[in-house]
């Protein structure tokens, strides 16, 4: 147990720690485990959650990696984006998505920014298809191929965004910067691309904080958070809700967390979202929530 006894030391200021029984012991696990999801990424290999669904080998993450530290910022950023807009479980579906493209698993970015938007009718029109061949993965289990809202149009809106290179629009997003906690931020704030909320945004800036030295997440993101926010509730507050007023202290706990442990934040966040999902229905815990019904951990 890795982290045991940074989190008994810390349990007085986790006081929903128990609303799970051997909640500290669970805590520890999932720490583990991010962590290991953390070395998996910064290595480029398959994460456990995406070994049943990688049967063709193709991997976006590791060929982001191998692209970016070959000099091609922008065919890393692009292959960045696919991976997210499926979620990092289901590196088939990137694959399959990038084919139905016709930019091609290995197309660099010029091809995919003057190429790609003539094919995406050819995905608009094939979106039925694509739903049972290429289907999304838990943090984007809302999104579709199909209608006004489907993935074709979310592949233009990064065009856009990108413009003429991708790494050149994040440079100059954060020139400037008053070090890679800012530089960070100022991406997650301005990654301004169609159907990509907060996990999305999140997700992508931390993919290339893992490679770029320049970036490094200085919080959890809690506020336009789900399970995140909820867990961090559970856990310093003993209660599955907070206020937007009480966001700046749970994400200084977090941040204490983190200290206690030697963890980057985005393994903190990771965890503690993990750690949350499975407090029993059945438990001691039940509060009123701030509209004043009854909220239970489920």
């Amino acid at each position: 147990m890795q982290f045991l006894d940074a989190l008994t030391n810390l349990a007085h200021r986790m006081p929903g720690a128990d609303v799970h029984p051997n909640g500290i012991e669970r805590l520890d696990r999932k720490l583990s485990w991010s962590l290991e999801t953390r070395r998996r990424l910064l290595a480029g290999e398959v994460l456990p959650e995406a070994e049943s669904h990688s049967s063709t080998g193709f991997n976006p993450l590791a060929e982001a990696r191998e692209r970016y530290l070959a000099g091609d910022r922008d065919g890393a950023l692009w292959l960045h984006f696919i991976a997210t807009m499926f979620g990092w479980d289901r590196p088939d579906s990137a694959g399959r998505f990038l084919r139905a493209l016709g930019a091609g698993q290995r197309a660099n970015w010029a091809y995919v920014r003057d190429q790609a938007p003539a094919a995406i009718a050819r995905v608009e029109a094939d979106g039925l298809a694509l739903m049972k061949e290429a289907p999304f993965g838990n943090h984007r289990k809302y999104e579709t191929h199909r209608g006004a809202r489907g993935s074709s149009r979310v592949v233009r809106s990064f065009i856009e965004w990108a413009g003429a290179s991708p790494s050149a629009r994040i440079d100059g997003i954060i020139a400037g910067a008053r070090g890679p906690e800012h530089a960070f931020d100022r991406l997650y704030n301005s990654f301004d691309v169609y159907r990509f909320g907060r996990t999305a945004r999140y997700d992508f800036a931390r993919l290339l904080a893992n490679l770029d030295t320049r970036l490094r997440p200085g919080g959890c993101y809690l506020r336009g958070a789900s399970g995140p926010r909820r867990a961090a509730a559970l856990l310093f507050l003993g209660r599955d809700w907070a206020r937007d007023s009480e966001i700046p202290e749970l994400e200084a706990r977090c941040r204490e967390l983190a200290r206690a442990c030697a963890l980057d934040l985005q393994v903190i966040e990771d965890a503690i979202c993990q750690w949350q999902k499975a407090i029993p229905a059945g438990s001691r815990f039940l509060q009123t929530s701030a509209s004043g019904d009854l909220a239970r951990a489920s």
